[in-house]
């Protein structure tokens, strides 16, 4: 890989950029690929927890083709819904050298720009041609098969009884393939659709680039499909339909609908060696179900037919709470993490158990990835541990580390809903050996639903930093507690018991709303870590909070804002950096503030460096770092997430720019 292209597989993360002071130095990835540490209310009990009733809480994080921007060649890709219609697209838009967002786009037909969703609405859903829809499932036996309701290659009778029977399971079937001939007005009662495409919500966008050239998009989608697209031009090269999927399918088409999750839950792509090197994409269900799946991407040669798909068998194997040794997978919000073991080499899949399952209990599982057998669970209530079917836990992202450099996972830090963190060695020569410990419990229980960050310690030692929070019911959109933001010290003295806390103060600043932290030192003699409480009800939800230049990067949101007009999203997001050794402000400006072109002590605020900045209101993904020289590019996709229907009285959308809402932040730095 060109030292200028984006690390192959790295997690897509548009608003537009937000620019800011960036040095070189210290910086983290994690996973598979980057760098495993190439530093890579209280229970659901109480809840009410129906992942089908999730509200938004977090969106999708859009992808760039290249870490660095500097080539005016680059491309931003990003993921759009609207809430209430619940249509979903990707639009690709062009980057300058600059890492401004272009209103030009690669992706064109006839000289207009496009999107997925258009293109996927003009493909032929029924044919077999090269230029038809490619879709692929498993039928009961494990086969694969096309995603059609007859013809020699199938699901079978009682996946069809699943989906409503021989007439109906069929009408089901080309609606899902993209037949619009039912929908209402239309033929039968199906719902009428914006698009064939759903929204890809909180899976994440993820960008990949292949020794030659070729580029893909892998996007889960609540459309029941995992989906992957050609990066070069939108179009579908195939898409894929979990078998675990079947029984709740027919949501889809009922009207009104009730949006549903689907394929909405993590994903990660990695080269890994087996045998031979393949290019692995491991995949979550999320709300949409207890499930994990693992396809074959290694060939980036698009299929001639669907049955040529059929044949190349690129779905290697599915996991769901019915497999056997996963009785205690819950809804696998979880992102799955590629790594390899100390004990024997081999490439496995680790992945939190997620939440609500049977047990209710917190595990860790790990997988060979090759074969998708269980290797061995960790359960964390073997070692004090909470969780139980009448109050549930589960097991959030975990990160792994390889501390020694040797290309093995030697630990595992992760959240729970009940609010503990976890350490898990992995370092033994025997899996029956490792072993789970709980570094801490946060204040008063608060649940992690993020992966946490982990990095050196100045003294020994690591730094696990993370932030509290969830948005999982529709209870917590009302729910003001106060969460926290912690740097735990993993390593710290028995005898150091308290905290190095830091206060968040808010200040208007002419048109713009700031941050600044308070600048305690720590005391590492006596303290067990740094702790910055958030404003009531503010929280750390989604995925990618990352570490770069010494700081502590993430998107905190507060949905218990109320929206300030009928036009403007409820909710709060700020974008907050604070030293990762301390919960303090920067050190030195990282905002230009004075918007004067430069960074300096003239974007301080009465001397007191600025840590975070308003993005605005609705929902935000975390944050998307690029490299633009000296200019660090912060990237985010922002959402009203206002409900689209019905439609305003005039017969337009609510909203400008179509209906959508972005908010671009320029910022340069020298």
């Amino acid at each position: 890989m060109h030292p200028s292209e984006t690390p192959r597989g790295l997690p897509a993360v548009l608003s537009l950029p937000f620019r800011h002071a960036r040095k070189r130095g210290l910086g983290f990835s994690l996973g598979w690929g980057l760098g495993l540490l190439a530093l890579g209310a209280n229970s659901f009990a109480a809840i009410a927890f129906v992942p089908a009733d999730q509200p938004t809480g977090w969106v999708s994080r859009p992808a760039v083709s290249s870490s660095k921007v500097t080539s005016g060649s680059q491309v931003i890709f990003r993921p759009d819904y609207k809430n209430g219609l619940w249509n979903g697209t990707i639009r690709a838009f062009n980057l300058s050298a600059t890492g401004a967002v272009l209103p030009t786009s690669p992706w064109t037909t006839g000289g207009v720009i496009t999107d997925t969703a258009t293109q996927l609405g003009a493909m032929d859903w029924s044919g077999t041609a090269s230029t038809s829809r490619k879709i692929l499932t498993r039928n009961t036996s494990g086969t694969q098969v096309a995603f059609r309701a007859s013809g020699t290659s199938a699901i079978d009778a009682s996946q069809l009884t699943l989906l409503g029977g021989a007439t109906n399971g069929t009408i089901l079937v080309n609606f899902l393939r993209g037949d619009r001939n039912n929908e209402l007005p239309n033929g039968t009662d199906l719902r009428a659709r914006v698009s064939v495409q759903g929204d890809t919500l909180h899976a994440p966008l993820t960008y990949w680039k292949y020794a030659n050239g070729d580029q893909r998009l892998f996007a889960g989608g609540n459309d029941g499909m995992l989906h992957v697209f050609n990066a070069a031009d939108g179009s579908e090269v195939f898409a894929y339909v979990p078998s675990m999927l079947m029984a709740t399918l027919p949501k889809l088409a009922v009207s009104p609908y009730v949006h549903t999750p689907y394929v909405d839950g993590g994903i990660t792509v990695a080269d890994v060696m087996l045998t031979s090197q393949k290019t692995l994409l491991v995949g979550a269900l999320g709300g949409g179900g207890k499930g994990l799946f693992m396809l074959d991407v290694t060939s980036s040669t698009p299929p001639a037919s669907e049955a040529a798909l059929v044949t190349a068998g690129p779905i290697k194997w599915e996991i769901s709470s019915a497999s056997s040794g996963f009785s205690n997978l819950g809804y696998t919000y979880a992102t799955p993490k590629f790594g390899r073991l100390n004990s024997s080499g081999t490439a496995v899949v680790i992945v939190g158990n997620g939440y609500m399952s049977s047990s209710g209990k917190a595990t860790l599982f790990i997988i060979n990835a090759d074969t998708g057998a269980l290797i061995r669970e960790i359960d964390t209530s073997a070692s004090g541990g909470t969780g139980s079917a009448a109050s549930p836990n589960g097991l959030s992202t975990p990160t792994l580390v390889d501390a020694n450099a040797d290309g093995k996972v030697d630990y595992a830090y992760a959240g729970d809903l009940d609010g503990n963190l976890w350490k898990f060695d992995l370092t033994s020569a025997s899996t029956a050996s490792y072993t789970a410990t709980k570094l801490m419990t946060t204040d008063n229980a608060r649940a992690i639903t993020t992966a946490p960050v982990v990095a050196p310690h100045p003294l020994s030692g690591r730094l696990v930093l993370f932030g509290t929070g969830s948005t999982l019911s529709v209870d917590d959109f009302d729910d003001l507690t106060v969460h926290y933001v912690y740097g735990a010290w993993d390593g710290a003295p028995v005898a150091n018991t308290t905290w190095n806390d830091q206060d968040v103060t808010t200040v208007v600043s002419g048109t713009q709303q700031l941050r600044t932290t308070t600048t305690f030192a720590a005391d590492w003699g006596a303290d067990q870590g740094w702790r910055l409480e958030l404003p009531p009800g503010e929280r750390v939800v989604g995925e990618g909070q990352f570490l770069s230049d010494s700081r502590f990067h993430f998107v905190a949101t507060n949905p218990t804002v109320a929206a300030a007009s009928d036009l403007v999203g409820a909710g709060e997001n700020w974008l907050m950096e604070v030293d990762y050794r301390t919960g303090a402000s920067p050190g030195s400006p990282v905002f230009d503030i004075s918007g004067n072109g430069s960074v300096g002590v003239e974007d301080n605020l009465s001397g007191a460096v600025v840590a975070g900045k308003l993005l605005g209101a609705g929902v935000s993904s975390q944050a998307v770092l690029a490299d633009g020289s000296a200019t660090g590019l912060t990237y985010f996709n922002q959402q009203s997430d206002i409900d689209y229907s019905p439609p305003v009285a005039s017969g337009g959308e609510v909203g400008v720019s179509g209906g959508h809402f972005d908010v671009d932040f320029y910022a340069m730095s020298t």
